[in-house]
Formats: C-alpha cells, sequence, structure tokens
C-alpha cells in the first residue's frame, strides 16, 4: 500500500497482470524510527531502497483457422498462431496436442509437442474412412525462462472435419 508504515521483517504479496503486456510495480523502503514518546518521526531519506519488481503477463495465445471443413486429402489445415504477450524475461512458447476422433482412420497430422514457437501450422489430413471425421488441435500457451515453464493460459482448440473421398 502507498505510504504505508510496514514494521514486519518480511514483506509477501501475490501480484497479478492480467494485460498482455509486462508491468512494473516499484516498492519504495524508507527507514524511520517512529518514537513511542511522541516526538516526531526520525527518517533517513539518504538510505531510501527503491525496488522495482516486473511482472509478466499470463501467457496467452490466438488461433485462427483459415477453413474447418476439409476435402480428404487436398485442402490443408491451416492454422495462424499469434502472440499477444510481451514479456519483461522469458519466452513465449505453446503446447499443442492433435486429437484425431479415430486415429484408425485419420493420418497426415503433426504429433504433439511442449515448447513450440511456429507462427503456422499447414497439414493435410486424411480420411481412409467412409464418413466425416474431426481432428482437434488444442494449444497451451507458457513462458519459458531459464528451463522453467510457466503455464496458467486458457487453451484454445480449432476442430477440423475431414470429409471422406466421395465413392459410388
Amino acid at each position: 500500500p502507498e505510504d504505508s508504515i510496514y514494521t514486519e521483517l518480511r514483506l509477501d504479496e501475490q501480484l497479478f497482470n492480467s494485460d498482455t503486456s509486462w508491468h512494473e510495480a516499484i516498492y519504495k523502503f524508507i527507514p524511520r524510527i517512529d518514537p513511542v514518546d511522541g516526538d516526531p518521526t526520525c527518517d533517513n531519506f539518504t538510505d531510501t531502497l527503491i525496488v522495482p519488481i516486473r511482472v509478466n503477463p499470463t501467457p496467452a495465445i490466438r488461433v485462427i483457422a483459415t477453413d474447418s471443413v476439409l476435402c480428404n486429402g487436398i485442402d490443408a489445415a491451416e492454422i495462424n498462431i499469434r502472440n499477444p504477450n510481451e514479456f519483461v524475461y522469458g519466452q513465449w512458447v505453446y503446447e499443442l496436442e492433435v486429437i484425431p476422433d479415430d486415429p484408425l482412420y485419420l493420418s497426415g497430422y503433426r504429433d504433439g509437442d511442449t515448447s513450440l514457437t511456429d507462427s503456422m501450422i499447414i497439414d493435410y489430413p486424411v480420411n481412409s474412412d467412409t464418413v466425416v471425421h474431426s481432428l482437434i488441435y488444442r494449444f497451451r500457451p507458457k513462458r519459458s525462462y531459464d528451463g522453467l515453464l510457466c503455464g496458467g493460459g486458457n487453451d484454445t482448440s480449432i476442430v477440423f472435419w475431414v470429409n471422406p473421398t466421395p465413392e459410388i
């Protein structure tokens, strides 16, 4: 709190940043003695300690599919991926999970990964069945810093419907 008198030896606060950019909280410590006899407070402004704390945003992701209904083996499952975050420390990454509704009949899609930075995904799914099948791409944004992954961002999913090859 601004202009408060703090007498404890430890300060614990949970800082939250709901924006897409990093923000800074500045803590200013001024040593002082507040006499119990009612005399004026003794301040020492020359020993003021200023501590800036930078708070990264919660990782976020924006994904857009060019089309969600695909012709078998011809149309691309194309996804544009955008990072809306600005981090003070660390690199934005995302985890990708690809979930076919029936892996026996769907192929031509990539395996999932845990630390991607690609801004575009293009796969050519193939449906060997005679009925339509779905293929879900689930994205989980994260922030990587010194080998640690910080999550907490909202999952985003894109569903593609892969039509079979028409038969008579």
